[in-house]
């Protein structure tokens, strides 16, 4: 008994110690799905705070480049208006020698001038003294208009140096923020790839713990491909229910479409009610004249004529009413079949929401029976092995057993001189007895277990079994469901055509009596 408790302790502690490592593993995984997380979260983040970099470069290099634009715009001005000031003080500096000319000359003009006024008295004397006043006032003046074109110029030219500077700085300044720009791009990259680089893990695991997480990880992995595979399928499956609704909503607005023509048609009915009654009236007015003319020699052919002539009409009328009647009926019986094909259709979407419902219900018990189906198994892999182990232990009892029979055998000989050794062998086998009926005991139960894991396992199937069928039955159902829904448009395309070929002939109808 004590060495069955010892294996039952052993069994729970590993079985303790594998549920341990089992939970470590989901919690590093846990823990890598979380640093996982993290990193994307980084990632995004770096990702916008790139884009906001780029961002505002290139909003910086925009408004650089606006800069620079107005900076060389505001030279080139400034270029040409300092062209234009040199131009003008190139015509002033001219008119100055000019005027220096007409001031020299005006100094011989006044020697001229004392000579006259020595032999021509003192009239001729006072005019050239205020002539010289005159152009000694004209000299100053021109002296002092150059100095000021002179200083003009200087402050010009030193101004196109300090604008010249200026555009020179300006050009330095978009090279250093081209190259901060592309500084800012290539540590984007860096950073981008430093944080895509794989991250050594921070947790060394043993080899079975690895190994079960590998497990997990690949068992995770393909329960989520079947998660996408049966996602997948839905969402064909409701593609295909969008396209049978959009079938049907273009059908109903394609009935919608006849009603205009069926109104149409009732207008041209009414019209024709109008003139069979023009047609009465004038068959009567018709009827008054040959009351008139009786009395005239072609009473008789005229009356003829005119009882052939309302004989036709009478036919046309009638043809005409009987048409309308047939018009009448097969108007009523179209929105009969529609409203009746409204309704399946309403049906038909209903059932295949049901089956599409089972379909989901029946997948989801595959699933569940697919779990229990998989934890029995493992129920029963730890039975088969906890049945060998008995059946070892039972062997190694039955070997004890037959050594102890052979010492018995031998010690039974000299019974005299051996009687304590008899007692102990004897202590022996009774203990040897007690745990070979433990073990029998253990034995029945773990049949018994073995039974009803058998019976869950039959039950198991009966079940997936039956979410089996039900899951074909609704297939089939959806299958019955998609064969109504073409036959009932086949139906409809047929009503259209009789409905188009009904109206041809009633336009042609009445063509024939416009005609007449």
């Amino acid at each position: 008994m004590s060495k069955v408790d010892k294996g039952g302790a052993q069994q729970t502690s590993l079985l303790d110690v594998l549920k341990k490592k089992m939970r470590q593993a989901r919690e590093e995984a846990e823990a890598a799905k979380d640093e996982a997380d993290e990193v994307k979260r980084q990632l995004e983040e770096e990702r916008k705070k790139r884009e906001d970099v780029s961002r505002r470069l290139r909003l910086l290099g925009g408004r650089l480049g606006k800069r620079s634009s107005t900076v060389l715009s505001h030279l080139h001005r400034s270029m040409r208006a300092a062209k234009v000031r040199r131009s003008r003080l190139g015509g002033r500096e001219s008119r100055r020698f000019a005027e220096r000319t007409y001031s020299g000359g005006g100094r011989g003009g006044r020697a001229q001038q004392a000579h006259r006024a020595r032999r021509g008295g003192p009239r001729a004397h006072r005019g050239p003294a205020q002539g010289g006043d005159q152009q000694a006032r004209g000299g100053v003046e021109g002296r002092r208009r150059g100095r000021t074109a002179e200083a003009e110029v200087a402050a010009m030219n030193r101004r196109t140096q300090l604008l010249d500077e200026e555009l020179e700085r300006a050009e330095e300044r978009l090279k250093v923020a081209t190259e901060k720009m592309e500084e800012a791009s290539q540590n984007c990259d860096e950073s981008e790839r430093v944080l895509c680089r794989p991250r050594p893990s921070c947790f060394f695991l043993s080899v079975h713990d690895q190994c079960c997480v590998c497990s997990a990880r690949k068992s995770m992995e393909t329960r989520s491909q079947q998660d996408e595979e049966r996602a997948n399928i839905l969402e064909v499956q409701v593609d295909e229910a969008k396209v049978i609704a959009e079938d049907a909503d273009r059908k109903y607005e394609e009935v919608l479409s006849l009603l205009p023509a069926r109104k149409a048609l009732e207008n041209r009915m009414d019209v024709d009610d109008d003139r069979c009654a023009d047609l009465e009236a004038k068959l009567r007015e018709a009827q008054a004249l040959l009351h008139e003319t009786e009395t005239k020699s072609d009473e008789v052919r005229v009356r003829k004529v005119m009882e052939n002539r309302s004989f036709q009409d009478e036919e046309r009328a009638n043809q005409v009413e009987g048409q309308l009647k047939e018009a009448q009926m097969l108007a009523e019986e179209a929105d009969r079949k529609y409203d009746e094909v409204a309704r399946k259709l309403a049906m038909v979407e209903a059932d295949l929401e049901r089956a599409e419902e089972r379909a989901e219900a029946g997948e989801n018990k595959i699933v569940e029976l697919e779990e229990e189906l998989r934890v029995v198994g493992n129920n029963l892999k730890s039975l088969e092995l906890s049945e060998e182990k008995a059946l070892e232990r039972e062997e190694t009892f039955e070997e004890q057993i037959r050594q102890l029979d052979t010492r018995l055998k031998e010690v039974s000989e000299p019974s005299v001189s051996f009687p304590p050794k008899i007692v102990e062998l004897e202590e022996e086998l009774r203990v040897v007895g007690n745990n070979l009926k433990s073990l029998e005991v253990s034995e029945e139960k773990a049949l018994q277990r073995e039974d009803s894991y058998e019976e869950q396992i039959r039950t198991l199937a009966a079940r997936l079994k039956e979410a089996e069928t039900r899951a074909e039955f609704a297939e089939r159902s959806v299958q019955k469901l998609q064969k109504e829904v073409d036959r009932l448009e086949d139906d409809l395309l047929l009503e259209k055509e009789k409905v188009r070929n009904l109206t041809e002939e009633i336009e042609q109808t009445v063509q024939e009596i416009q005609g007449s």
